[in-house]
Parts: C-alpha cells; sequence; structure tokens
C-alpha cells in the first residue's frame, strides 16, 4: 500500500498486484504440466480471428548445414511438419492466396516461453506482441507465428532438444520466402526465450547462406534471453538486482525454477552442461565465451527492447555491446531500456503507458527504409 515500499515506486497498486499474481503463477504451469500442445491437430478458421492457420513442413536435410547438422545428428533429432499462425492487420480480408504482394513486409514472429511453454496461436498471451505491432505499423499489415517445438525433461519425457527448434524455425523461414517475401523484407521478431531463437537462426542464416536463405533484412528482439547458462549471477548483475522486482518466481535462479528447467529441456542429454556456457547459439550472451569478436558480423540491423527491472536485462546489455563492436555503422543496434518495466513488458496490454509508447518507437523503427 506505501509507494516507498513497492519494488519500483512508480508502479501503481494496481501493477503491483499484476505482477505479484505472475510471480505466483508463473511456474504453475511447469507444475502442473500445462505447456504440453498437440501439433498435429489443424486449427478451423471458424476459432480464430483475424488470423489463419497453416501448415509448414520440416526443412530439407539440404539446408540444414555445418555444425547445426552434425547437433541434429548427435541429438537424433529430425525434422518435422510444424503449424504456423497467420495474423493480420484487423480489418484485412481473410480470402485469396497467402503469397506476397511485391515488395510486402512481414513480421516473422518465434514466441517466447523457456522453450518449454507457450504457443504461437494468436488467441494466446503472446498473440499480444505481433498484434500491438501489427496496430502500430503503417508498413506491416500482417505476421506470422511458428508454433516450434517445445522441449520437456524429467519429471516429464524428454522431448525435442536443441536443436528441434532451430531446425523448425529455418522450416518457417523457408515457407515465407518460398511465398515470395524477399529476405530483406522479413523482420525476424523474439522475445524472451523466442529471441534465443532468434539470435540463433539470425547466425545459421548468417553463416550457411543459400539463395532462398540470406539473412533477414531486421532483427527485433524484446527482453531476449541470452544466456542459458544463467551465468551473470554476481552481486550487482540483474538477475539479483532484479530478482524481487520481475515476473519470474523467486524459484527462476534455483534448480527447479523455470529458466533452469528450461535450459536444462532444451540441452537435452546429448550435449554436456558445459555447451550452455560455451555454444554461441545457445547463450551468445554468456561471460564463458572464449571468442567474441566476429560473433554478430553481418547480423541484421537490430532492436532490443528491454526493462529497467527485468532480471534478463544483462542479456540484453551484453548482446548490444557484443553486436555493436561487430557492426560499427551508426544506428545499426539500437538498445531501448525501459525504466521500471518488467521482463516481456511488452506482452502484456495492461503495462501501460510504457507498452503503447514502446511499441510507437519500435514501429517508428520498422517503418523506416
Amino acid at each position: 500500500m506505501v509507494r516507498s515500499q513497492r519494488p519500483r515506486p512508480s508502479w501503481s497498486l494496481v501493477k503491483c498486484i499484476r505482477i505479484y499474481i505472475l510471480r505466483i503463477v508463473t511456474d504453475l504451469p511447469l507444475k502442473l504440466a500445462l505447456g504440453k500442445r498437440d501439433l498435429t491437430l489443424a486449427v478451423p478458421d471458424n476459432e480464430l480471428r483475424d488470423s489463419k492457420f497453416v501448415w509448414v513442413e520440416g526443412v530439407d536435410e539440404e539446408n540444414i548445414q555445418g555444425t547445426v547438422r552434425e547437433w541434429a545428428k548427435i541429438a537424433a533429432v529430425k525434422p518435422t511438419r510444424i503449424p504456423g499462425y497467420w495474423q493480420f492487420k484487423q480489418g484485412t480480408p481473410l480470402t485469396g492466396a497467402l503469397q506476397a504482394k511485391g515488395d510486402e513486409k512481414v513480421v516473422y514472429y518465434l514466441h517466447g516461453g523457456a522453450y518449454i511453454l507457450g504457443s504461437a496461436r494468436p488467441s494466446q498471451r503472446t498473440g499480444h506482441i505481433p498484434r500491438g505491432i501489427l496496430n502500430h505499423s503503417t508498413t506491416i499489415s500482417r505476421s506470422f507465428a511458428l508454433d516450434y517445438r517445445l522441449s520437456a525433461s524429467a519429471p516429464f519425457p524428454a522431448e525435442n532438444p536443441f536443436p528441434s527448434a532451430l531446425l523448425d524455425s529455418i522450416a518457417g523461414y523457408k515457407y515465407l520466402t518460398g511465398l515470395g517475401f524477399q529476405p530483406e523484407n522479413i523482420i525476424l521478431l523474439g522475445d524472451s526465450a523466442g529471441g534465443n531463437l532468434a539470435l540463433a537462426l539470425s547466425r545459421y542464416l548468417t553463416k550457411y547462406t543459400a539463395p532462398s536463405l540470406s539473412p533477414p533484412g531486421r532483427l527485433l528482439l524484446l527482453s531476449p534471453w541470452g544466456d542459458l547458462s544463467t551465468s551473470m549471477t554476481a552481486p550487482s548483475s540483474s538477475r539479483v538486482t532484479n530478482e524481487g522486482s520481475d515476473i519470474f518466481s523467486l524459484k527462476f535462479s534455483t534448480a527447479s525454477g523455470l529458466g533452469s528447467y528450461g535450459a536444462r529441456a532444451y540441452l537435452g542429454s546429448a550435449f554436456d552442461r558445459n555447451e550452455l556456457k560455451s555454444n554461441e547459439y545457445m547463450s551468445p550472451a554468456s561471460p564463458s565465451l572464449t571468442q567474441t569478436d566476429g560473433m554478430f558480423k553481418a547480423f541484421p540491423r537490430t532492436y532490443i527492447l528491454a526493462g529497467g527491472a527485468e532480471q534478463l536485462l544483462d542479456d540484453s546489455k551484453v548482446i548490444a555491446e557484443r553486436m555493436k563492436a561487430d557492426n560499427s555503422s551508426d544506428g545499426w543496434v539500437t538498445l531501448d531500456v525501459v525504466e521500471d518495466a518488467v521482463h516481456d513488458f511488452i506482452e502484456f496490454p495492461w503495462f501501460e503507458p510504457e507498452r503503447s509508447n514502446a511499441l510507437v518507437r519500435i514501429s517508428r523503427w520498422l517503418d523506416q527504409d
């Protein structure tokens, strides 16, 4: 009740209560095994609003190259058909072909959820993110979200370890270019774990380029999870200083917490745990990486949005710092830290006025040439 006793004095009492509830319920899906989705069922149009369900075929073998190909063999991961959802600006006709219209821009969205939770379905909480961009942008009229495979580990049956989600994201990108979208007109968007996946996909596309798989034109990261090893735990780190003001529960940094379980499930049993610290596809913000020069060379123009009250703030700062070191062009990398905002705040329509103000800034960045 007393403003000076709140995690952030700028927060209203209602905002405090909402965040407190989120901290309580964040671990519930994991505890109750509610993250399971059936990716074999199509969703009819009459169950969707301003959106459309499609199937995306698994990426073919020739488009799995280099170390990613080797990792897939080690983990016994195979490509598979996955669902995807188109979301359209309100009032846009849903009939007709899905092919790109000339030089049309499109948002390719990879949702968050610690690699173990979440859905691309527009009616889910994550659907607020692309919808918010569509509502504010003047040049983008639709987005595509991929329901990549989620990981699981003990005490549940193990499934879909790394690089399952990465293979799925490559398939989604190939699907868009197959519809005629030019890579330079694709905006790759990811929040939280989806931001981690978007970074991995961008890395793959810059390393193993093919005519149909050139890097995207822009990369938009919202509270990206940059260090799956959670190595940045010094007393002055954001994981410690912001532990009491974020939407995660206090168990986030423990072995049984959501983040630790997500990292363990995504890593799988085929790789040593040290891989979380040393693999740039998993943890590009890890302080344990011995070689960081050139890590982000040839990456697309990037906008990173983070909350000043979130635990993963340092992840965003390190990624921005390393990106700027490899891309000296003025304005190539934008780091936008919103004071007193929580992790992935843009996902919550009630986190105002910070959310709307951020969407205006992001849309201005997206709409410029």
